[in-house]
């Protein structure tokens, strides 16, 4: 691959980087699914591996208006699938594990910590990449 063929596709895969990416970009139904939760009294949080600008990234997506707790990894100096980062995440929004779902979409990460913390799971395959779990 030349020089200018690689620089085009970098900047291709960049430009679909920010249009896709859920960091940026958060699914259609988010803002009215975390409306109608809220709206039914449930405590809501989000739990992030994320570099320090989760937070910043969902205040900017409106999404966070709906969260009691935002909990990232690199102020947290934790990231999942280690239980504490969500034990952490279940203290400040004052509920039990037991009584608890997390949804995320990686099975490595988000299933297994939510397991071995004491939450049940919910596995958010937007990409169809876990046909088998």
């Amino acid at each position: 691959m030349t020089g200018d063929a690689r620089e085009e596709l970098v900047t291709r895969l960049q430009a679909h980087h920010r249009e896709h990416n859920l960091w940026r970009v958060p699914f259609a139904c988010a803002r009215a699914t975390l409306e109608r939760l809220g709206g039914a009294g449930l405590r809501l949080g989000a739990g992030s591996n994320a570099d320090g600008r989760a937070g910043a990234i969902l205040r900017a997506t409106g999404l966070a208006e709906w969260l009691d707790v935002i909990v990232d990894s690199h102020l947290e100096g934790v990231e999942k699938p280690d239980a504490e980062i969500f034990r952490r995440a279940l203290e400040r929004l004052g509920v039990a594990a037991g009584a608890s779902l997390f949804v995320g979409d990686i099975v490595s990460i988000d299933v297994v910590g939510a397991r071995n913390a004491g939450l049940r799971p919910v596995l958010l395959d937007a990409a169809g990449v876990y046909e088998d779990v």
